[in-house]
C-alpha cells in the first residue's frame, strides 16, 4: 500500500465507522425474509453445519423463483456438493445453465471449512438478494454460487480447528475432506471426488470468473482482506494484464470505497512479524494445484479472497461479502471487455501448436516497495469454552516492505503438436474428461514425428505430501519416428485448454501427472522413459 502513514490512519478510522455501519445494516436476524443465519442467530459463536446449510438453501429457493438448486456431485462421505443458481429469468438447473448464452460467475465457500467465512457471506448474500426486484446484473449474468464446497470437512466442528482464528468461538471444520485431501491442493490431480464434482461445474458453466473464499493463517497485518489472481506464468499473458491491470484495481478501489483496506495476499517471509527492516511481503505459489491459478490457465479470471484470520468473525464474513459483490459488480460493468479478453486467450491458446511456447515453472519476482500496515494482535480467553483466540488489537507500524506478488516464467518449452501416449492408463483418461480436455484414441495403427523424455534422474521427495511422495524428473528429449499403436490416446494442443495440456502431460512439468505418480516409468536396456511423446508430425496410419 502506497502512500503516507496519516493518510492511511485517517481511512483507517473511517473504514472501521464504515464496517460498524454495514454490519448493522446487514446482521438483523429479523431481515425481510425473516431468516437469520447460523452467525447472526449465535451472536457470531458458530457456523453453519451442512444441514444447516441445505435447509437454509431450500428455504430461500422456496421463496424466490429466480434461484434453483442443483446437486453437481456427492463427497466422499455421501453429502451433496449444491450448486445455488441465481438468474433472472431463471435456471432450473446445470444443464440449463450450460445451454443458457448468459455469462457466468461462480463464488465458491468452504475449500477450506475452517475457514467459514465465504459460506456464511454467500448465504448471508443470497437471503438479502432474495427480496430486492432489481438487481443491476442480475439479467446479464448467471451467478452460481456453490457455498459449503467441503460439506464433510464443515460436518467436523471443533474447537481445536485453527484454535487461534479470532471465531467463531464455538468451533469449525477441518481443514482437509474426509479422506485426508486438501482440496486447494487437488486441482491436477483431481482424486477428491468433490474436486471431480467442482470440475463438472466448470465444465458446464465455463464462469468467466470463479471467486475462491479463504481466510488468512499467516502474517500480522492491518488489512481487512487480501486477495490474489492467477499466479503461474504459464498463464495467457493478456489475461493476467487484465487481471492485474484492470480488475483487482477497480475491485481494490470498489472494496476502499466500502470502508475495507485490501491488498495483494502474502505473508513477511520467514516469520508473521516484520522484526526486520526490509523484510519481503511475498505471495504463495504459482503452481496449478491451487484452483486460483487452475482457473487462470483455463483462461478464465479468478479471484482469492483472503479474510484476515484475526479480524472478529462478523468483520470477516463482512468484507467476504464485500469482495464478492465488488467483483460481480466488476463482471457486471465491464462484461464486453472481461468476455473478449476470454475469448481471445482461448484463441490464442488453440494457436499455441504453430511454435509457440509455455513456462513450465516460475520464480517469485520483486514488484516493487510499498507501505505495508503491521498489525498487533491480543490474547483473548473465550468464558464459555477457554478457547484461545488471538485478536487484531490494532496498527502499531507502517512497515516499509520489498514485495514479491507475481511469477516469471523459469523454463520456456515448445508447444508440441499433440501429446501422444501409446499405452495410457485408464486414470489418466479419466482425469482428461474430467478436466474437460480433448482427447482421441487411434483406430488404427500409425507412425509420427515425436520427442521421447529419457530420463538421466528420478528424484522420490522423501516426505509424503497429499498421500503423495511427488516425483521430479531430469533428462532431456530424444527425437524421432515412433510406432503409435491402435488405443493410442492422443491429445491435441490446438485447443483452448492448451496451457493446462502442457503442464499436466509434459513429464518435466512440476505439478503433472509424473509428478503426481500417474504415469508409470519403465525401464529398457538400462534406459528409463515416460510413456508419453510429444508429436511434431500428426500420425499417419501404417500400411496395412
Amino acid at each position: 500500500m502506497a502512500g503516507n502513514p496519516s493518510g492511511w490512519l485517517y481511512h483507517a478510522a473511517m473504514q472501521r465507522w464504515a464496517i460498524l455501519f454495514l454490519l448493522a445494516a446487514c446482521a438483523t436476524p429479523g431481515s425481510e425474509l425473516d431468516l437469520a443465519t447460523v452467525p447472526e442467530q449465535s451472536s457470531w459463536r458458530r457456523t453453519a453445519t451442512p444441514e444447516a446449510v441445505q435447509a437454509f438453501l431450500q428455504t430461500l429457493a422456496a421463496r424466490d423463483r429466480r434461484l434453483n438448486l442443483d446437486l453437481a456431485g456427492l463427497t466422499s462421505e455421501g453429502r451433496p456438493v449444491t450448486v445455488a443458481m441465481l438468474a433472472d429469468p431463471p435456471v432450473l438447473d446445470l444443464n440449463a445453465a450450460a445451454n443458457d448464452p448468459r455469462p457466468k460467475v461462480l463464488v465458491v465457500g468452504s475449500i477450506h471449512p475452517g475457514e467459514c467465512e465465504a459460506k456464511e457471506a454467500i448465504l448471508a448474500l443470497l437471503r438479502d438478494l432474495a427480496v430486492q426486484e432489481n438487481i443491476p446484473w442480475l439479467r446479464q449474468i448467471i451467478v452460481a454460487f456453490v457455498p459449503d464446497w467441503n460439506a464433510d470437512g464443515s460436518a467436523a466442528i471443533t474447537e481445536l480447528s485453527r484454535e487461534t482464528q479470532a471465531g467463531p468461538s464455538d468451533g469449525c471444520g477441518r481443514r482437509e475432506t474426509s479422506r485426508g485431501l486438501d482440496l486447494n491442493r487437488d486441482f491436477t490431480k483431481l482424486e477428491a471426488s468433490e474436486s471431480r464434482a467442482m470440475m463438472r461445474i466448470l465444465r458446464l458453466l465455463d464462469p468467466l470468473l470463479t471467486v475462491d473464499g479463504h481466510t488468512t493463517d499467516g502474517s500480522w497485518h492491518g488489512f481487512d482482506l487480501t486477495y490474489a489472481g492467477p499466479l503461474s506464468p504459464a498463464t495467457d499473458p493478456e489475461l493476467l494484464r487484465f487481471v492485474r491491470e484492470r480488475m483487482l484495481p477497480e475491485v481494490r478501489a470498489a472494496m476502499a470505497a466500502r470502508g475495507f483496506q485490501t491488498f495483494d495476499y502474502g505473508n513477511w517471509r520467514g516469520n508473521w512479524w516484520p522484526e526486520e527492516p526490509g523484510r519481503v511481503w511475498e505471495t504463495y505459489d504459482h503452481l496449478p494445484r491451487y484452483m486460483t491459478n487452475g482457473i487462470g490457465l483455463r483462461n478464465r479470471l479468478s479471484l482469492l479472497s483472503e479474510a484476515y484470520v484475526h479480524r472478529p468473525f462478523r468483520e470477516r464474513i463482512a468484507s467476504t461479502r464485500a469482495l464478492i459483490e465488488c467483483a460481480l459488480d466488476f463482471v457486471h460493468l465491464r462484461i464486453l471487455d472481461v468476455v473478449a479478453v476470454t475469448n481471445a486467450a482461448d484463441a490464442r491458446a488453440a494457436e499455441l501448436c504453430r511454435g509457440g511456447h509455455i513456462e513450465l515453472d516460475g520464480a517469485l519476482q520483486p514488484t516493487g516497495t510499498t507501505v505495508i500496515p503491521v498489525a498487533r494482535v491480543r490474547s483473548v480467553v473465550d468464558p464459555v469454552t477457554q478457547r484461545r483466540e488471538l485478536h487484531h488489537d490494532g496498527i502499531v507500524a507502517w512497515q516499509h516492505s520489498e514485495t514479491a506478488v507475481h511469477f516469471s516464467g523459469l523454463e520456456s518449452v515448445r508447444v508440441p503438436l499433440a501429446f501422444a501416449l501409446p499405452d495410457p492408463p485408464e486414470e489418466v483418461r479419466q482425469l482428461l474428461l474430467h478436466h474437460g480436455i480433448r482427447h482421441h484414441l487411434l483406430e488404427a495403427p500409425a507412425t509420427a514425428e515425436a520427442e521421447a523424455f529419457v530420463i538421466s534422474s528420478l528424484q522420490r521427495a522423501p516426505r509424503a505430501f497429499q498421500g503423495h511422495h511427488l516425483l521430479s524428473a531430469e533428462g532431456a528429449m530424444e527425437q524421432g519416428t515412433h510406432i503409435l499403436p491402435q488405443g493410442t490416446l492422443v491429445v491435441p494442443t490446438a485447443q483452448p485448454l492448451a496451457r493446462l495440456v502442457l503442464l499436466l502431460l509434459d513429464p518435466r512439468a512440476p505439478d503433472g501427472f509424473l509428478a503426481w505418480g500417474k504415469l508409470p516409468v519403465s525401464e529398457r536396456d538400462g534406459v528409463a522413459t515416460v510413456p508419453v511423446l510429444r508429436l511434431i508430425t500428426p500420425p499417419i496410419p501404417r500400411d496395412k
